[in-house]
């Protein structure tokens, strides 16, 4: 008991634990709900104890460790973190990265799968390959047009000549002699004519395929580039461009173009030189054969020219009395 005069300290009660309630309290509790009439148990005016599953009160708020925030801009950060800290983690996606922001290389990401590494090793040397070779073909393109070319001017030059020589003297042509070289040089000129627009045929059927053959090889070097490209960045454990195209479809069907080109370009190259082969064999006869006409035309001319007995005209002096032309009349024959 407190000494007199001196009030006892009020109790604290709790009216959320059953345990601390009142005996009062209690009483009418019991009295209430032993009536039938009564109403339903009335709920605590304050607030019940914290519970371990309830939020914890501002006092242990303050007193526990600060959480992290997990504002948007701070998960980005810690997701790009945690990304560079861990060397098998996959590619930022693309919600942590702005559209006109650039993503930073990987220094521990490969660009492409050991499949695509594995295909452009192969490209890359069926590439090499097929430049070569379309290469090479180029070239015999080249040498086949220069061929071409020179049997062009070859065959004109023996037209134009063949037209000049029937044009420089037309009464010499007009004797009878003349009549087989006259035939020689009809001939000569219009079958040269006439190979002659074969071969400009053939030459800008030559042309065509080596301006394809060099398109081509632009369009292959193009795609070795990417892979070398592709394939150093590769070692260099670096992101590829955006602009680098590693499309194998687009490299295999360049690659089949090419050897479709090769091939026509082969079967244009070997046709045209049967051609010039051909154009010039038949040059060199009809040359030939005007020659033996012009020779047979001088030697009968020389035949005619020829008369024994008459001295100056020949060109061996015949001092053979019995072989000296005689008189036609019939008083010189005795």
């Amino acid at each position: 008991m407190p000494p007199p005069g001196v009030q006892p300290p009020p109790r604290v009660s709790t009216p959320s634990s059953p345990r601390a309630a009142s005996p009062r309290a209690r009483t009418s509790c019991r009295a209430s709900s032993s009536s039938p009439a009564a109403s339903p148990r009335p709920r605590p005016s304050s607030p019940p104890a914290a519970s371990p599953r309830t939020r914890p009160s501002s006092a242990s708020r303050s007193s526990s460790p600060p959480r992290p925030s997990t504002s948007p801009l701070m998960r980005k950060v810690r997701t790009g973190n945690a990304l560079e800290r861990s060397p098998g983690s996959p590619v930022r996606s693309s919600e942590s990265w702005s559209a006109g922001e650039r993503r930073p290389a990987s220094r521990h990401t490969s660009p492409l799968t050991p499949r695509h590494k594995k295909s452009s090793r192969q490209l890359r040397a069926e590439l090499e390959s097929v430049i070569h070779n379309s290469v090479k073909m180029h070239e015999r393109a080249l040498l086949a047009e220069a061929i071409v070319s020179g049997a062009l001017e070859e065959v004109g030059g023996a037209a134009a000549s063949a037209r000049k020589a029937m044009g420089d003297n037309p009464r010499a042509f007009a004797r009878a002699e003349y009549k087989p070289v006259i035939e020689a040089l009809t001939n000569m000129a219009e079958q040269t004519e006439r190979a002659e627009l074969g071969v400009k045929t053939t030459l800008a059927e030559v042309q065509n395929v080596r301006q394809l053959m060099a398109a081509i090889i632009e369009d292959l070097r193009e795609h070795h580039k990417a892979r070398e490209t592709a394939l150093a960045m590769v070692g260099e454990n670096a992101m590829l461009p955006p602009d680098l195209d590693l499309d194998d479809a687009n490299t295999q069907a360049c690659l089949s173009i090419a050897a479709e080109r090769e091939d026509v370009t082969r079967a244009v190259c070997t046709r045209a030189l049967k051609l010039v082969r051909s154009v010039r064999s038949d040059l060199e006869l009809r040359r030939s054969r005007m020659h033996m006409a012009m020779r047979t035309a001088r030697a009968k001319m020389d035949r005619q020219t020829q008369r024994p007995g008459s001295f100056g005209n020949s060109e061996k002096r015949d001092t053979n009395p019995a072989s000296r032309k005689l008189a036609t009349t019939p008083e010189s024959i005795r």
